[in-house]
């Protein structure tokens, strides 16, 4: 056996250990550049969104269907009404909440109370 099929297994085991040194600098910074998500950034971004719905009219953040929504049954302007009622009170009891649990520093439940609605 020659020298050189002898040393291919040490080779190849430093491959891995060689590309991630290479690559962890890269890593590093697109961690360093993505945005990070605050409960306090996520509670401005929704109160936002709700303060232009009141405003102008303009319709609550895209929020779960709901159940009325699923009965293969027409819209009415009563039934869209009520549906942007609901949607405006739960976004609004979130912020409640979101505000209650960053004022406690709780920011898994902020993030949370927040990631039950869409928008």
């Amino acid at each position: 056996m020659s020298r050189v099929f002898a040393s291919t297994p040490v080779r190849l085991a430093l491959i891995p250990v060689f590309c991630c040194a290479l690559a962890a600098p890269a890593l590093a910074q697109d961690a360093a550049a993505a945005p990070t998500r605050t409960c306090h950034s996520e509670i401005a971004r929704l109160q936002a969104l709700v303060d232009q719905a009141k405003a102008g009219g303009a319709p609550v953040p895209d929020m779960k269907e709901g159940t009325f929504a699923t009965m293969h049954r027409q819209p009415t302007a009563a039934t869209v009404l009520a549906a942007d009622k609901d949607a405006m009170a739960r976004a609004e009891t979130a912020l409640d909440t979101a505000r209650k649990a960053e004022t406690a520093h709780k920011e898994a439940a902020c993030l949370k109370a927040l990631d039950d609605i869409a928008f």
